[in-house]
């Protein structure tokens, strides 16, 4: 084999595998990792739908479609809010129970944390008024309470 045929093939599998990699590239793209993270995460958030007492998720968990939806949902709010495990936590307990109490010292991010909760409610709140829209368009009620100590 001369060298211009063997320079050809190798520019061949060159192209080959630039092509693979710019399909894997562009198919993987909006893909979330599959990791342990990714995994726990996605097993708290369907440990929480499952045991959350808040009846908007009672409600949603007896749509098997409309709960996947939701997990998506949530787990993008996750990867996108970038909480680290103590937020992750109240987070997910705070759409256990129907009263929550959020605490720390200044600068732990509760301000933070109270705006994606928020977020969720509404996330939650827009499938459950897909699954049942007699119920209208329910209020959200939080309070807030600032404390601190001289």
């Amino acid at each position: 084999m001369d060298e211009s045929n063997e320079n050809s093939e190798n520019r061949d599998r060159s192209d080959e595998h630039s092509e693979t990699r710019d399909f894997l590239e562009e198919n993987l793209k909006n893909q979330e990792p599959v990791n342990q993270e990714t995994e726990s995460v996605s097993r708290m958030i369907s440990k929480m739908i499952h045991t959350s007492q808040l009846d908007p998720i009672i409600a949603i968990r007896r749509d098997e479609s409309t709960v996947k939806e939701l997990k998506r949902e949530l787990r993008s709010l996750i990867r996108e809010t970038k909480l680290d495990p103590e937020q992750l936590q109240s987070l997910l307990g705070s759409l256990t129970s129907p009263v929550h109490l959020t605490q720390g010292p200044p600068g732990t991010g509760k301000s933070y944390l109270g705006v994606v909760i928020i977020r969720a409610l509404l996330i939650i709140r827009s499938f459950w008024i897909k699954l049942h829209p007699e119920i209208g368009n329910p209020s959200i009620l939080v309070y807030y309470i600032y404390f601190c100590c001289s």
